[in-house]
């Protein structure tokens, strides 16, 4: 991440898309975003096109786990704690974000617990270069 004189992050973790100023190993510039989605289900298999998010003409993507979480809370109190993404505790109890470039697709998958939360906010950060670029 960039940072400026004063040790600060040069831009926000936005819900827009932003350059970061880092270039790919190919040269192109990255680009950063991050995602905000809800889900209140037990068994989450939510699939969203990277154009309804927003992104375009993706060459290189990546999710950015040190920026990526989910906050979760039940249907009388949305915010109990916060974990990674992807996280494992057991067989019920896992949160998992992937993306599938070719097929244009994030995916978000999740078991929860019958006793356990099943209100969730996903927060998931994408870089990623252009073929435009």
């Amino acid at each position: 991440m960039l940072v400026n004189r004063f040790g600060e992050p040069d831009f926000p973790i936005s819900l827009e898309e932003r350059k970061t100023g880092e270039l790919w190993i190919d040269g192109k510039p990255v680009y950063i975003k991050t995602i905000k989605k809800n889900t209140n289900m037990q068994n989450v298999n939510i699939t969203h096109s990277l154009s309804g998010l927003g992104i375009y003409n993706v060459d290189t993507l990546w999710i950015d786990e040190s920026n990526s979480f989910v906050l979760y809370g039940n249907m009388d109190n949305h915010y109990i704690g916060s974990q990674p993404i992807s996280f494992y505790l057991a067989p019920n109890d896992w949160k998992t974000v992937y993306v599938n470039v070719q097929m244009g697709n994030l995916n978000l998958r999740a078991g929860l617990p019958n006793s356990v939360a099943v209100y969730i906010d996903w927060y998931i950060t994408l870089k990623y270069t252009k073929t435009t670029d």
